[in-house]
């Protein structure tokens, strides 16, 4: 049993966590193999033109990879009901910071779960890449008076 011992009359959000982990050789790999193509099932155009312009390419993209299997372990299905990685897209914002974009089955998925919110965190080095992804889920956790919690 989760205990609270902290505020009481606060509102909490249930929150998922999905972590993945790649080493950036195996991306490597990928891309001499494949190459950027349209039959490609895992990356956008708009991936591949991001990572175009970098200059560690495989860096780029093994965590765009990352951030699809992480948002799918957090969402706590695979990839399954007709889902594609291609229907997770990682863009950045205006600052630059990775989002995460859903599209077709994907998105419906996340919606008929109540999904809220997608949070992202990407990191990258010459040999590995890892994303963290949260998701926020529309019903929340009442947290009563005195501690402890109830979901509600």
């Amino acid at each position: 049993m989760l205990q609270w011992h902290g505020m009481s009359g606060l509102s909490a959000q249930p929150v998922a966590v999905g972590i993945d982990i790649l080493e950036v050789p195996r991306m490597r790999r990928f891309v001499e193999r494949h190459g950027e193509g349209s039959d490609d099932r895992v990356f956008t155009d708009g991936e591949w033109a991001y990572a175009r312009g970098k200059a560690r390419q495989e860096e780029h993209l093994a965590a765009r990879f990352a951030a699809k299997e992480a948002f799918l372990k957090a969402l706590g299905t695979g990839l399954r009901h007709g889902m594609s990685l291609r229907d997770v897209e990682v863009r950045s914002d205006a600052l630059g910071s990775p989002r995460i974009h859903l599209s077709g089955e994907t998105e419906r998925v996340f919606r008929e779960r109540g999904g809220a919110w997608i949070q992202l965190s990407l990191s990258h080095q010459a040999s590995l890449a890892v994303a963290v992804v949260l998701i926020g889920w529309k019903t929340g956790l009442q947290i009563p008076e005195g501690g402890g919690y109830n979901e509600g």
